[in-house]
């Protein structure tokens, strides 16, 4: 069974991948080129987004990857050229990493983690 740390550093090898790479490009001529925020970075930062401000997340990226600061303007304009299609191959690589990689008994081929067959109401009031 894998460690939660080897599923986040396949996320990583993943990222890397040429068929990541190809596949997440909106364009062909985009992240072609040698950048501050290249195609794995952007993906990095955008999986990485805590939630809170734009600037703050990039401030802190730019710290931990110890590069210059990055403007809103440009992640902005780099992130349109990436495709959503890179992050559903990254999820189902992902998924793919747990269900090989697990010793659960499946249902329906899902791994099932509760089950609770009690109803419960709960009033729609301020007190």
């Amino acid at each position: 069974m894998l460690s939660c740390f080897d599923r986040v550093m396949g996320i990583h090898v993943d990222l890397k991948s040429s068929e990541i790479f190809d596949n997440g490009r909106l364009k062909f001529n985009s992240f072609i080129r040698n950048r501050k925020l290249n195609f794995v970075d952007m993906l990095w930062l955008i999986l990485y987004r805590r939630g809170l401000s734009l600037s703050l997340d990039l401030h802190d990226f730019c710290k931990l990857k110890n590069i210059t600061r990055v403007t809103k303007q440009v992640f902005s304009k780099a992130r349109k050229n990436i495709d959503p299609e890179a992050f559903k191959i990254l999820n189902f690589k992902y998924l793919k990493r747990i269900y090989d990689n697990t010793k659960y008994k499946t249902f329906m081929c899902h791994i099932l983690l509760a089950v609770d067959g009690c109803n419960l109401n709960l009033l729609n009031d301020k007190t």
